[in-house]
């Protein structure tokens, strides 16, 4: 199916901010919210944690995650 652009008829440029008909149904929110941490940050701040301290929270499920094991909540695991 193409993609139809619609266009300012006063200067034949395309319309921003406008929703194709078949998104004006969807809510639209911020993906991430303002100045959270990054994923990087988040991963980096968890290892210095396991590191230094032998557990830390998952940075996933917030789950208790020990060094060199997954975390008992969600399985996930960092290597």
């Amino acid at each position: 199916m193409p993609a139809i652009a619609h266009r300012d008829s006063s200067r034949g440029l395309p319309v921003r901010n406008e929703r194709p008909r078949r998104f004006q149904h969807l809510e639209a929110r911020q993906m991430f919210e303002p100045g959270a941490r990054t994923l990087d940050e988040r991963i980096s701040s968890t290892w210095s944690t396991l590191v230094s301290e032998g557990a830390a929270d998952c940075p996933v499920c917030s789950g208790r995650m020990l060094a060199a094991h997954q975390c008992g909540t969600c399985g996930s695991e960092l290597s």
